[in-house]
Order: C-alpha cells, then sequence, then structure tokens
C-alpha cells in the first residue's frame, strides 16, 4: 500500500491502541537539576545514500551533578553562585528568570508569564506550573470588531503573572535564600546596563519602526549618543525597571499587584496609572474604531488583586514497545500545547512499531518516516485548535484521542518564559520600566482549522469548536504553544527539552526528540539537524535550507506542498529554538540552538573530557 493512502490509517491506529502502550513511571537520579527556558556530523537518509550535515558552532556541555542551559548566556552563571549559597533550585529558577527579563526584553519579563515543569524523582511525580496571563475581567471577543486590536496595543494587555508564579515555586519547592537577594544580579543589570547581544539587536530592528514610533518604548530603546536604536554591543540601561526591582526586593511580589490604602503607593497603583493612560497622543479615534473600550488597558486593579496562578498534573505517554524499554513522557497540559507533541510521538511510535515490532533495528527518519511524521504534524496541529484552557473547556476527549492520560497524583525543574510575539504588546509603563504582554492576541479568531488531504480540504475541528475552546473568556488563559516536555527512559535516562517559536515548538521538539530516543544522536545533534514545520491552514511544509533537496524532491512526490524557509535565521524569519539536555550513565550533556544565535549553559563540576572535541561532543552512551 501505497505510504501517503496509509497514513491516516496508522494515525487511527495510535489512537485506538493508546492504552496498549500505558505502563509504570521511570525513574531519574535525584542529584540533576535542569532549567529550560547548545562535534559530530549529522547524517540524513536520502535515498540510498547518507548526507552529511556539518557541525554548528554551538558548543555542548558535559557535566555530572547539575546543568543550566538557556539562550541568554548573560544569566547562565546565576545557578552557580545560587547553589554555592545553599540555594535551591526554586532559588535558582527565580533569580535567572529575573535576570532574563532584563536581558532578553523582547521575549520574556515581569511583565508576561510563564510555564514551569517540575519532576521529582525520588516520588516520581510530575506537575506543572502554569503561570501565564489571564483575560482581564471586562474582556470578551465580541467587543473587540477588528483582530489587529489584540496584536499589540494597550487593549492586547493581559494580566501579567510572572511574579505570581515565582512565589508559587518559591512556596511550592522551597527557598533558602532571602528574598531580596534573588534579584540582586537582575537590579544591577538593569541599573549598570547589559550588553545588547545578537538576538536583542535583531528585535529591536526587525521592530525598529514601531519601537520609534512608540513613546513608551523609545525612551529605553534610544541610544542618545549614536542618535539611533540600540545596536548590538552597545549598552543599554533601563533605570525605571531599576527601580522597580530594587522595589520589589524591599518589599514583595504583592507590591506589584495590590494597591496600598494609604501612605506610599505601590507598584500596582503606578502601573496601573500608566495602563489607564493608554495611547494619549490622539489615536484614539483610529483605536476605537477597532474595539468599545478605548485605548486605555483592560486590566484593573481587581484583576491584578485577583489572579492565581495553578499547579497541574502533567500530561504523561509512554511510548515504545515493551516495559524494559519503555519512555514515559511528561509534558504539559492545557492551556500549553503539550497535547500536540504527545500526539506526534505516539503516531510515529505507532508507525514504527508497526515496521520493526521488536524493534531490532535503528530507527532512522527515511523518506516514508519522514512523510509519516508531516501527517501527523498536520493531524496534530489541526486537533489543537480543539484545545484551551481547560478549567473553562471540557477537552477530555481531545485528549483521549491524542494518545495521553494524566498522571493522578500528585529532580529537575523546566522554565519557559514567553511574551506571545517580540516585545508583547509594544506598549512599556514608563514610570516603572516594565514591558507588557499582548496575551490577548492568542486567543482564537473563530478561524477553521482545515487541511489538504485527497485534493480536498478537510475540516478537522469545526468553527463552533475551535471558537468554544480557545475564545476568550473573562479570567481565562489563552491557549499556548509552550511545551516544556522531559522523557524517562531506561536506566535512569533523561531528555529535557523547550522550545521558543510559536507552533513551531511542538514540532520542533518532536523532532529532537525522535532523533535523540530513536536515531541515538547526542543532543546536539538532534537540535542541529535541519527541521520541517507544517502550515496548519494549508497544510503546505515548510523546511529549512539545509535540509537535504533530494530528500524534498521526493518528499514532494507524496503530494505534499513544499516551501523553503528564508536562509537568515533569527527574528527575521519564522525559526523555532530549542533548548535541551540529556542524562546517559551520570553524563549530563546540554545544548543550546544555534538558530537563537545566542545560548549558554553552565553546570559543576564540568568535564574537561579528553575525547570530546572542541564544539563539545564527547564519546559518550547513546539513549537507552
Amino acid at each position: 500500500m501505497d505510504d501517503a493512502d496509509d497514513s491516516s490509517r496508522v494515525i487511527a491506529e495510535a489512537v485506538r491502541a493508546r492504552r496498549q502502550f500505558l505502563y509504570g513511571t521511570g525513574s531519574v537520579a535525584a542529584t540533576l537539576v535542569g532549567l529550560v527556558a547548545l562535534v559530530l556530523f549529522v547524517f540524513y537518509f536520502a535515498g540510498s545514500g547518507i548526507v552529511e550535515i556539518a557541525p554548528s558552532p554551538s558548543v555542548m556541555g558535559n557535566y555530572s551533578r547539575w546543568a543550566v542551559v538557556t539562550d541568554v548566556p548573560a544569566c547562565k552563571h546565576i545557578p552557580r553562585e545560587v547553589y554555592s549559597k545553599n540555594g535551591t533550585m526554586a532559588d535558582a529558577a527565580v533569580a535567572t528568570m529575573l535576570c532574563m527579563g532584563v536581558v532578553h526584553p523582547h521575549a520574556s519579563g515581569i511583565g508576561g508569564g510563564f510555564v514551569a515543569l517540575h519532576y521529582h524523582s525520588l516520588t516520581k511525580r510530575a506537575r506543572v506550573l502554569i503561570a501565564t496571563e489571564s483575560a482581564p475581567r471586562s474582556a470578551r471577543r465580541e467587543n473587540f470588531t477588528d483582530s489587529k486590536a489584540l496584536r499589540s496595543g494597550w487593549k492586547s494587555i493581559g494580566t501579567p503573572s510572572a511574579l505570581y508564579g515565582y512565589y508559587a515555586l518559591l512556596s511550592e519547592l522551597g527557598t533558602r535564600y532571602r528574598w531580596d537577594k534573588l534579584f540582586d544580579v537582575a537590579h544591577y543589570k538593569a541599573s549598570e546596563g547589559v550588553e545588547v547581544d545578537e538576538a536583542l539587536a535583531d528585535a529591536i530592528k526587525y521592530l525598529s519602526d514601531q519601537i520609534k514610533a512608540e513613546d513608551s518604548l523609545k525612551p529605553i530603546f534610544w541610544n542618545a549618543h549614536t542618535k539611533d536604536l540600540f545596536r548590538q554591543g552597545q549598552l543599554l540601561r533601563n533605570p525605571p525597571l531599576s527601580r522597580t526591582l530594587k522595589q520589589l526586593a524591599d518589599t514583595s511580589f504583592r507590591s506589584f499587584y495590590t494597591l496600598q490604602a494609604g501612605g506610599n503607593r505601590s507598584l500596582a497603583g503606578v502601573l496601573l496609572d500608566d495602563l489607564r493612560i493608554g495611547d494619549a497622543k490622539g489615536t484614539g479615534a483610529a483605536a476605537g474604531k477597532s474595539s468599545t473600550y478605548g485605548t486605555s488597558s483592560l486590566v484593573t486593579a481587581a484583576d491584578l488583586d485577583d489572579y492565581q496562578p495553578v499547579w497541574k498534573d502533567a500530561l504523561r505517554t509512554t511510548i515504545s514497545g515493551s516495559p524494559e524499554r519503555e519512555l514515559v513522557v511528561f509534558t504539559a497540559p492545557p492551556p500549553t500545547s503539550g497535547a500536540v507533541l504527545s500526539h506526534i510521538l505516539g503516531v510515529m511510535n505507532a508507525k514504527r512499531l508497526r515496521d520493526d515490532p521488536a524493534l531490532k533495528n535503528r530507527y532512522a527518519l527515511t523518506l516514508a518516516n519522514m512523510h509519516y511524521m508531516a501527517e501527523s504534524f498536520k493531524y496534530a496541529l489541526a486537533k489543537r485548535s480543539s484545545l484551551g484552557d481547560d478549567d473553562y473547556v471540557d477537552i477530555r476527549k481531545v485528549l483521549e484521542g491524542s494518545i495521553f492520560v494524566r498522571l493522578h497524583g500528585v529532580c529537575g525543574l523546566w522554565d519557559l518564559m514567553s511574551r506571545s510575539y517580540r516585545f508583547g504588546s509594544l506598549r512599556m509603563s514608563k514610570q516603572t520600566g516594565v514591558l507588557f504582554n499582548n496575551a490577548l492576541g492568542d486567543f482564537s479568531d473563530l478561524e477553521v482549522a482545515t487541511r489538504v488531504m485527497g485534493g480536498g480540504s478537510v475540516n478537522i475541528v469545526s468553527e463552533s469548536d475551535a471558537s468554544r475552546a480557545n475564545s476568550m473568556a473573562p479570567f481565562k488563559r489563552p491557549l499556548t504553544s509552550l511545551s516544556p516536555t522531559l522523557v524517562l527512559g531506561p536506566r535512569k535516562s533523561l531528555l529535557a527539552l523547550a522550545g521558543a517559536g510559536g507552533l513551531r515548538i511542538p514540532t520542533s521538539l518532536a523532532q529532537v526528540a525522535i532523533r535523540v530516543l530513536w536515531e541515538k544522536k547526542d543532543i546536539k545533534q538532534a537540535i542541529d539537524y535541519p527541521r520541517i514545520h507544517t502550515d496548519v491552514l494549508t497544510g503546505s511544509i515548510e523546511y529549512e535550507p539545509l535540509m537535504p533537496e533530494k530528500l524534498m524532491q521526493k518528499l514532494n512526490q507524496k503530494n505534499h506542498t513544499l516551501e523553503k524557509q528564508a536562509t537568515e535565521y533569527g527574528v527575521h524569519a519564522q525559526y523555532s529554538f530549542v533548548t535541551g539536555l540529556t542524562f546517559v550513565d551520570g553524563l549530563i550533556q546540554t545544548n543550546y540552538d544555534y538558530r537563537s544565535k545566542v545560548g549558554g549553559s553552565d553546570g559543576d563540576p564540568p568535564l574537561n573530557l579528553t575525547q570530546c572535541t572542541p564544539l563539545g561532543a564527547c564519546t559518550s552512551s547513546p539513549f537507552p
């Protein structure tokens, strides 16, 4: 039977056979700590030949006790300092995220939110902290007549939740660090300045016109000496944010969210002043055409005071064919997109077991497997439209059809911070230096998810389902593509992954996971590999320029519409970035994605193995 005709049947078989792949949890060494927010030649099987891909310049870290990997290299040293002063994993995570918000304000910060996955090796329990932004109590989709109003501007801002999340991490996982000391590095960098790295410089350049036109942003990102926006290598300061961080350090996270009855005003009062002012430059008439709310933010004092982060059980999937070779996947539940990743891995595992029931042969992403992967991407991303905040929508049927179950009953920690888009809402509080999110833009626009199959357009999700699952509602959290993931394997082995890049996050993580778990590549090889992605609305396959053209031509012959991505990496192109680590036979290996242009890792103790290459690739055991 032709692969193209057979792919839908395998997907259906995977769904029906879900229960036969469910086994008990694995275990992991208790000393391993990971914070996730990158040699050898890489090989591709194209027909009967092998295509070599040169290694990227990213360096793989090698450690034995603990490790951190991040795409913000200026913050990678913080866990070492925290641990040296008897701090906890949560202390290290919070201090690192505070630093990241200062160094990479376009991608993270206290004006947004985050997701964290925590696994405890002794209890074998995996839980996820959902600390993403929520819709204000007055937010209703019918009041927005133009979806552009949700993409940027004051009305796109959701209730900032990061600081609530930091406190929840410290409360649940423990702290041995003084609250004010957690802010030291972030406060210093905001006050004395950070060197603009390539990633931030690219983001500033990409949105230069918008930054210059926005009164709340330009004062921070405009270099008065050069009479231009900041560029790579220049020193950027944010004095208002420095004062904000100092006030938070001297008081409590509550100062950001709760109005004081009298005396000195809290940060919440100052924030609300700026949120109420909105676009006060006379742009109200134009903005009023797209909304019944005017030009100020919807966030109120009650919204700030009432927000609550939530701990949820991780989604759990078991893949592979036998208990002794099982892989247990933990990922984040809705409103994240961990379910999409789990579905893809389940479908690919079903195909793998059908082709090789005894798992005697080493897996390879051959043409046939690449075709099935592309089909699984299309289906899983279309099903994503039925996901949403499960505090508001019953999505059990969607989860059951996607080959996962919850881990009932409730050490590593993987954090992901994100603004919905670069520089979020493109609005900053002038008095506090806090750059706000644009979380309301992540709610559904009532679009119907379709894909092209067999020459026709097939609705995977009805319009009513899509709008109900991720429609805007007061206090609701919008669907996010963040998908922190942990895989436990035999011999206490571990794979941890996280990524950035919107809808490309789950498909990127799936490809990296497959290459580590089944192709037996190291973490750097797996992240370096060129990747493919799917446009869920058109069904076309986008592929990175380093992907072998011969392989793509053969994929095109299987009725896939192909589109080559731009050569330039970074914010100018729609690339996804992955950070990851593996733990196998006592060796932790870390890698950041060269596509992000910046990144780094740290750990204790660093292993200067003589058998390692300059890029960090070492002679080590593959994932079992």
